[in-house]
C-alpha cells in the first residue's frame, strides 16, 4: 500500500479554505446562470412582440393602401358628378336663355321640385321636362345628385 500522509494543519487549513472558495465560486456560477437563462428568456419575449408589432405594421400598411385606393375612385367619381353637374347648368343656362316655357313640376319624397329646363341630356340620351312626370327613378337620381336642373318648391302654407 501508498504510504499516505495525513495533511498538515496549515495544508488542511488551505484544503478547507479553496473547497469554501469553491463552494462560493459554484453558487456564483449558478446564480450567473439563472441571470443568463431569465435575460435570454426576455430577449425571447421582446423578439416574439418585435416580430407582433412588424406584422401589424404591414397590416396596417395594406389597410393604408386600400383606403388610399377607395379614396382615388371616390375622387374620380366626385369628378365625373361634378362634370354632369357642370354639363347641367350649362344645359339650365341654355334653356333659361331660350325663355323656355311653362315647364313640368315633379315630386319626390313628398317634396315638389319645378323641372328647370326643357329638355337635357342625361349621358347621350335627351330628356324632356315633361318625360320626368313618368320617371321616378330619374327624378330621385336627379334630386340625390342635387342637380341643377330641379329647383325645390317650398310646400306652401294652408290657410
Amino acid at each position: 500500500m501508498a504510504n499516505e500522509q495525513e495533511p498538515t494543519p496549515e495544508q488542511q487549513q488551505r484544503i478547507t479554505t479553496l473547497e469554501k472558495q469553491l463552494a462560493d465560486e459554484q453558487k456564483r456560477t449558478a446564480t450567473l446562470e439563472k441571470q443568463v437563462a431569465d435575460k435570454t428568456a426576455a430577449v425571447t419575449t421582446k423578439d416574439a412582440t418585435i416580430s407582433n408589432l412588424r406584422t401589424e405594421v404591414k397590416t396596417q400598411d395594406n389597410i393604408i393602401i386600400g383606403l388610399e385606393k377607395q379614396l382615388a375612385e371616390k375622387g374620380k367619381e366626385s369628378e365625373a358628378k361634378d362634370a354632369i353637374i357642370t354639363g347641367q347648368e350649362e344645359q339650365l343656362a341654355a334653356a333659361t336663355a331660350q325663355g323656355a316655357g311653362q315647364l313640368s313640376v315633379v315630386t319626390h319624397d313628398k317634396k315638389r321640385y319645378q323641372v328647370l329646363a326643357g329638355q337635357f341630356s342625361i349621358g347621350d340620351k335627351i330628356v324632356k321636362h315633361h318625360e320626368l312626370k313618368t320617371n321616378p327613378d330619374l327624378v330621385k337620381r336627379l334630386v340625390e345628385e342635387e342637380s341643377p336642373l330641379l329647383q325645390w318648391l317650398e310646400d306652401k302654407p294652408t290657410a
